[in-house]
């Protein structure tokens, strides 16, 4: 389901505790079930990192954008709110 244009999104979201890569957001109307990211529509690193989208990083190592919420991460990431150093790693969210 998607939201008729122009309904406004409550200020009080929450995060699935059964799944943190879903977002429950609420309207006057409506309460909906999101994506918190959608990663695989970056291509590339530059238009990855260029999207400003807190909830993906680009993996060097796999050559493609990913989701930080995904657990735990291998990273060689390039981006915002990075491990120190670029290599190999595994990241606990």
């Amino acid at each position: 389901m998607k939201l008729p244009a122009g309904e406004a999104v409550h200020h009080v979201m929450t995060f699935d505790p059964n799944d943190r890569n879903f977002l429950y957001i609420m309207t006057s109307h409506h309460m909906l079930r999101v994506k918190v990211a959608e990663c695989d529509q970056w291509k590339s690193c530059t238009d990855c990192l260029g999207a400003g989208d807190a909830y993906c990083g680009w993996c060097t190592l796999e050559n493609r954008a990913l989701p930080w919420l995904s657990g735990s991460l291998r990273v060689g990431v390039t981006g915002r709110e990075r491990p120190a150093r670029n290599d190999l790693a595994e990241v606990e969210l």
